[in-house]
């Protein structure tokens, strides 16, 4: 099982480098211009993509100027100079949408990082600026009985954000920009 279930991961890897290189490049941009504008970006992740959270603010190495959205229970004071980074597992998360919705109207950029597994359940997409689609839909590997299991959500978005993360600190470092 593990064998499969490593292919499969690398795949799901592979989709994303493949079909989302423009979007990441796009979204680094975006980082760039609001770290160079003083801006922060704030993270949030629903349910198991709190991990792209913990990783982009806690993790070994970092973006400048980088914090949770929520603490507290309460979101951060939002300036227009602020990036919004938000993970769910589906882009049919409605409270995902409305989190969204709510930072774009607080004048902040937001970018929203999910699956998208069909073309009509993109509430969340429609209420970001940008989307970074993790490609995860299922679970990886076929079980004896017909179910799959597996299903690395959180992986495929903590690959999203480390692509994030090498683009902006190579944009960064092309720049001269030390922020």
């Amino acid at each position: 099982m593990l064998k499969i279930f490593t292919t499969q991961l690398m795949g799901t890897f592979n989709k994303i480098q493949e079909q989302e290189e423009m979007m990441i490049e796009d979204i680094s941009r975006v980082f760039t211009q609001v770290l160079s504008a003083g801006g922060t970006l704030y993270f949030h992740g629903v349910d198991e993509m709190q991990a792209v959270s913990y990783e982009a603010v806690y993790g070994a190495q970092t973006l400048p100027a980088t914090d949770f959205l929520i603490k507290g229970g309460k979101m951060a004071e939002l300036i227009p100079q602020d990036g919004v980074v938000l993970a769910t597992r589906f882009s049919e998360d409605q409270k995902a949408a409305d989190l969204a919705k709510e930072a774009r109207e607080k004048g902040a950029v937001v970018i929203g990082i999910s699956a998208t597994r069909k073309e009509e359940e993109r509430l969340f997409v429609n209420e970001v600026d940008f989307h970074l689609d993790t490609k995860q839909v299922d679970a990886l590997v076929p079980g004896e009985d017909g179910n799959r299991v597996g299903f690395p959500s959180a992986m495929a978005a903590l690959y999203c954000y480390f692509a994030l993360f090498l683009t902006t600190t190579e944009i960064l470092q092309e720049h001269e920009l030390d922020l």
